[in-house]
């Protein structure tokens, strides 16, 4: 008994050393937290008026990490939309990129990897190495494009950012700030529409290997449309998010979180607060896109013709009552009857090209995608138009001016009025445009209607149905066209690559999803174009789209 109690019996000594161990533990893992701490920022903007909703040191200057990416990201839009760059552009490792720390997508020095897929590996995985080629791909080396980032950076405001990489992999002199980050992200919204949907990338498959996105908040945080996260562990767990809810727009920074969930649950308790504050209404004006768009080359193709000043013709001299006739016969009425016969009558006759006023959807916006859809439409149409059933007129055909009244007196003025076009001439050129605007190809078909009945040698051709229009629709909105659901993601992005090749006038200037979805058990990838701003527009595209053999649906974007 005596030696049971001496053994439970409390050695003080050695509590005393328990006690400085546990001591010292915690109070270095308080040191930690708080030396993690000390590298937070915040800043939480409202995208629609422009006004600082919170903000934690925003100009305090942060290690970005990762958060680099969404510069290389801004620049690979620009080389895009300068025709310098494509979607299927290849993109090839070298020795140097795929030597790059993680994360990465392992890819083998000389292997090459699609322009698309690599950007998805940006926004999903944030591949260090994919990264490294791209830059590499743009300037020849990385660092020539890190002179590049930090140029633009400059051109965007962002006064205190300085890159050393382009992968945003550890660096003692790579910084930036929350107020730095913000305008990049606004900038990526405002300049690139067509291209921003990609940050709405859940998951991502390349070689039978499916990838989560790092932003957890796309899975649990309603509204959320982007954008990248960034940890090294200089900087701790960094995010830019941003979340659309109703008419509401909001972005987010959140820098030095201790962990990830910690930093998600910063993010969401700040987004919430900035969300019941937010203006419902957009009044902040976007700022000047600092993008050079396409080469002069392509833009010339597209320049609107000026509008024709109309001739301002003399009023008409009546005819003295004592001339004679112009055409004398037989039964010529006598020479009082002459002024029933007034140059005011006579139809105007416009012989060869004319130059023509601007459509209004190219009065909109100068866009080759709206000119060239009407040639593959037209072109379509064309091929198309044996067989076509008399209904398409009252969906908006326009039909050529019939012809004046026999009655008319048409000799008043003489005109030098063609041979009438044959049916099959004057059939490529039958189509109407919109407001009854004349097209640009001679006029031999509009003389032919307006000449003297005694002169045609046939009835006018029947007219044709016009080709729908396609609407310069500004794109990044909240419409998409699903072409298919299939059971893998590549054979999603293998029928989108197909339908873009079938329609490139239509799907050009769209933003390629694939988006992951379940029915019980079975496991399917949606195919989606986004950026259609309205449904209208989506639905036009869609409309067209199924004239050329390609099913497609509208939904609203998520």
């Amino acid at each position: 008994m005596g030696l049971s109690i001496a053994c439970c019996r409390p050695r003080r000594g050695g509590d005393r050393v328990l006690l400085a161990v546990l001591w010292a533990i915690f109070s270095g893992i308080a040191a930690a937290a708080a030396d993690t701490r000390s590298n937070g920022a915040l800043m939480v903007l409202d995208a629609n008026s422009g006004r600082i909703l919170h903000a934690t040191a925003p100009d305090a200057p942060r290690h970005p990490a990762s958060l680099a990416k969404l510069m290389l990201l801004y620049l690979t839009f620009e080389r895009i939309e300068q025709g310098r760059l494509d979607y299927h552009s290849k993109i090839r490792l070298s020795a140097n990129a795929a030597a790059a720390a993680p994360s990465k997508l392992d890819l083998e020095a000389g292997e090459e990897i699609q322009l698309l897929d690599a950007l998805k590996a940006l926004i999903t995985k944030s591949a260090n190495d994919v990264a490294i080629a791209i830059a590499e791909h743009i300037a020849g080396s990385e660092e020539k494009f890190v002179g590049l980032m930090n140029q633009k950076a400059r051109a965007l405001g962002m006064t205190a950012t300085t890159f050393r990489n382009a992968s945003g992999l550890p660096d003692d002199e790579q910084l930036t700030t929350a107020r730095d980050m913000v305008r990049l992200a606004l900038h990526l919204e405002d300049d690139f529409p067509k291209h921003y949907p990609l940050f709405a990338t859940r998951t991502f498959t390349y070689k039978d290997e499916i990838y989560r996105n790092h932003n957890t908040l796309l899975f649990h945080y309603p509204g959320t449309d982007g954008l990248k996260t960034g940890y090294t562990r200089a900087s701790g767990f960094n995010l830019v998010a941003s979340v659309r809810r109703g008419r509401k727009h909001v972005i987010g920074v959140v820098f030095g979180g201790t962990s990830a969930s910690s930093r998600d649950w910063e993010m969401r308790s700040h987004l919430n607060r900035a969300l019941s504050e937010a203006a419902s209404a957009r009044t902040r004006l976007p700022a000047p896109v600092r993008v050079a768009r396409a080469s002069a080359a392509r833009e010339r193709q597209v320049l609107r013709v000026p509008t024709p000043k109309r001739a301002v013709r003399p009023p008409p001299t009546p005819a003295p009552v004592a001339e004679a006739p112009l055409a004398p016969t037989a039964q010529s009425e006598p020479p009082a009857a002459a002024p029933a016969v007034p140059i005011s009558r006579v139809r105007q006759v416009l012989l060869g090209e004319q130059p023509r006023a601007p459509r209004a959807h190219e009065a909109a916006a100068d866009r080759p995608d709206a000119i060239e859809a009407l040639l593959a439409l037209q072109s379509s149409r064309d091929a198309q138009q044996e067989g076509q059933s008399t209904s398409r007129f009252a969906a908006g055909a326009m039909r050529p001016p019939a012809a004046p009244p026999a009655s008319t007196p048409q000799a008043s003025i003489p005109v030098a009025t063609p041979s009438a076009p044959s049916a099959a001439e004057t059939a490529p050129r039958a189509g109407p445009l919109p407001s009854g605007e004349q097209a640009g190809a001679p006029r031999e078909d509009w003389v032919a209607a307006t000449a003297p009945a005694a002169a045609k040698s046939a009835a006018p051709a029947p007219p044709l149905p016009a080709p729908p229009a396609v609407p310069a629709e500004p794109v990044g909105g909240g419409f998409q066209i699903q072409i298919g659901a299939y059971q893998t993601e590549a054979e999603a992005q293998r029928q989108l690559a197909l339908a873009r090749e079938r329609a490139p006038a239509l799907l050009g200037n769209r933003a390629p999803l694939t988006q992951q979805a379940k029915q019980g058990e079975r496991l399917f990838f949606r195919a989606r174009y986004a950026g259609f701003a309205r449904q209208t527009g989506a639905e036009d595209a869609c409309n067209a789209l199924k004239r050329l053999k390609i099913d497609c649906l509208v939904v609203k974007g998520q």
